[in-house]
């Protein structure tokens, strides 16, 4: 059994964010900017994915460099892997962060870090604090109706 999946996702000031990503044993922290529309970027991609796409794949920007999700479905079960790419050296990439879930927990631990952070900041104070993109509200709503479907 998989442990339990942990995303954490806050603004740490105007068109930035700090967000981390942990299964137990695996962890690793970002810091996104808002040339992506980092959060509703990922959770279109989880979504996808428990829709049934067999893979989904995202991208954030981290001014140097990105971090690029990719999550792969293996029948009842994701592997999420984190890659994190150096723009300063051409091809550079790292795999950061790997994990195998289920879906629903899959589903589960974005859905949490997503609710926790629409409590936190509201959907003004989120849109006046990242500047570019609002809160991915239609895709948190999705995400919920899928879960409750499972």
């Amino acid at each position: 059994m998989a442990p339990r999946l942990d995303f954490t996702f806050r603004l740490s000031g105007r068109g930035w964010a700090e967000a981390a990503i942990s299964d137990g044993t695996n962890t690793t922290s970002m810091a996104p900017s808002f040339l992506s529309d980092a959060l509703g970027d990922l959770l279109r991609a989880v979504n996808r994915v428990l829709a049934g796409a067999r893979e989904a794949e995202c991208t954030w920007q981290e001014e140097p460099g990105v971090d690029r999700w990719h999550l792969v479905r293996e029948e009842d079960r994701v592997v999420l892997r984190v890659f994190a790419v150096d723009d300063d050296v051409e091809g550079e990439t790292e795999l950061v962060f790997q994990t195998r879930q289920t879906l629903p927990a899959l589903g589960d631990a974005f859905l949490r870090g997503a609710q926790a952070v629409l409590d936190h900041y509201g959907t003004e104070r989120y849109r006046n604090t990242w500047v570019e993109h609002p809160f991915p509200t239609e895709e948190l709503e999705l995400l919920r109706r899928r879960l409750q479907h499972r």
